[in-house]
């Protein structure tokens, strides 16, 4: 008997449309298969991604602007990608990096994680990618919140740990506030 379970990783709505929503995650057992799904097609399996997919983010000004990243837990692989026609189609953004966080004011301006959870910013449109923090400990971030100032912005590291940027994450101007 073949069990294929179905994992889902993340969702977002369109305008908060109960409706209109977009979810990501992987589908099976020991070979899973990563997908994203609209709520008008189904089964958008990703065989060109090399892993499951985590985080999916919707742009604040373009209807059809996605982000999407993922790895496998201990595994050596990290994908990001993009789509330009609301989640139809793909491509690669960067191959090495998982996507994180697209920040709400700017869609230039996002993050990204290596495999050793250190932090990279692309202020391009995913264009280039800068260095911007770094962990000593191993973990992943769970999630981004950014300040209606703009400027603030609030990681949440491996899930106890709280460190915050007071200029959009610029280089090296991360700091621990609580762990």
């Amino acid at each position: 008997v073949m069990f294929n379970a179905i994992t889902i990783t993340d969702y977002k709505f369109w305008n908060n449309q109960s409706d209109k929503f977009i979810y990501c995650g992987v589908i099976g057992g020991q070979d899973p298969v990563p997908f994203i799904n609209r709520f008008d097609i189904e089964n958008n399996l990703l065989n060109f991604f090399c892993c499951e997919v985590n985080q999916i983010e919707l742009s604040s000004f373009d209807d059809s602007l996605i982000y999407a990243g993922g790895y496998l837990y201990n595994v050596p692989q990290s994908n990001s990608i993009r789509s330009h026609d609301g989640g139809f189609t793909w491509e690669t953004v960067n191959d090495t990096l998982v996507f994180l966080s697209l920040n709400p004011f700017d869609d230039n301006l996002m993050f990204f994680e290596n495999l050793n959870g250190d932090i990279y910013r692309s202020i391009d449109g995913a264009n280039s990618f800068h260095l911007v923090d770094v962990m000593s400990e191993s973990g992943f971030s769970d999630s981004f919140l950014y300040d209606s100032d703009e400027l603030h912005i609030y990681r949440i590291y491996s899930e106890k740990t709280l460190r915050s940027s007071p200029n959009k994450g610029e280089a090296f101007s991360w700091q621990t506030k609580y762990s």
